[in-house]
């Protein structure tokens, strides 16, 4: 074998080890978000105000990619009527908030708007145009079942 066929086998090694390296980081560093809707907590009765009667459900966001995530919008669609109602809106209302890596975020929903069968989607749209979609969970989360 000659010394020009091991520099190119090794060139090949080295360029496809590259390749498949920045495959991985671009995969890795990518925003991902868990969106899902679930009943409400009832340990968060204590901290948050709520009204007599009134039966609530939470909706969470957690981001789960390596880069912060700007929140721009997020709403939920109903089943029945396929209108929207916004949770949080563009920045006249509330303004951007910000994922930081591993970072979750709660709204607090009154069941007077939508009942869990009626609820469709739950959309969360980035600063950059991305969206991502949850559903309403029927059980809470495990770790609320202690």
């Amino acid at each position: 074998m000659s010394l020009t066929t091991v520099l190119a086998i090794g060139g090949g090694i080295v360029g496809l080890s590259g390749l498949l390296l920045s495959v991985y980081v671009a995969r890795r560093d990518r925003p991902s978000v868990e969106l899902f809707a679930a009943p409400d907590d009832p340990a968060r009765a204590e901290v948050q105000v709520r009204l007599p009667g009134e039966r609530y459900f939470l909706v969470h966001a957690r981001n789960r990619g390596r880069r912060p995530l700007s929140i721009e919008r997020i709403w939920f669609q109903r089943r029945s009527t396929g209108k929207t109602r916004h949770l949080l809106t563009d920045r006249y209302d509330r303004g951007t908030q910000t994922l930081a890596e591993g970072q979750s975020l709660t709204w607090d929903i009154t069941f007077s708007t939508v009942t869990p069968e009626d609820l469709e989607l739950i959309v969360l749209e980035s600063q950059d145009g991305r969206r991502f979609t949850g559903r309403y969970r029927r059980s809470a989360p495990p770790r609320w079942n202690t």
